[in-house]
């Protein structure tokens, strides 16, 4: 099982430019990491900075793609968002939301998780 550590609150930078290559947006995916790793503190104290989504018969690499930044196609070097997926907190069930803000961490199927999962340049949900 993989796990995600999702921003569930956002931070801006008043300089556009460093806003969007170095922030992490509310449903950002900052890591992914195998079922049971340490996040360092008790999951509860994470909420409302982080969440966990946890996926049961998804590997750690079959999800790593959606911690890749989004970069620049004329320069390589260059950064343009943090990450290049999001997870759509706000449109998940409310359920869900509920879940979150009590524990900090919820455990979804994959084709729910893929069907909040956002390309930040195309729009399109992954499922």
């Amino acid at each position: 099982m993989a796990e995600f550590l999702v921003i569930a609150k956002g931070h801006t930078n008043p300089d556009p430019v460093i806003d969007r290559a170095g922030a992490y947006k509310r449903g950002d995916i900052v890591d992914v990491r195998e079922d049971g790793f340490d996040w360092g503190r008790p999951i509860r104290s994470f909420w409302p900075k982080f969440a966990i989504i946890k996926i049961p018969g998804v590997t750690v690499a079959q999800v790593r793609k959606y911690i890749q930044p989004e970069i620049d196609a004329i320069d390589p070097t260059k950064i343009l968002t943090r990450r290049l997926y999001k997870v759509e907190v706000n449109s998940l069930p409310l359920s869900i939301r509920r879940a979150l803000r009590q524990s900090g961490t919820v455990t979804l199927d994959k084709t729910t998780v893929l069907s909040y999962l956002r390309n930040k340049t195309t729009g399109a949900l992954e499922s």
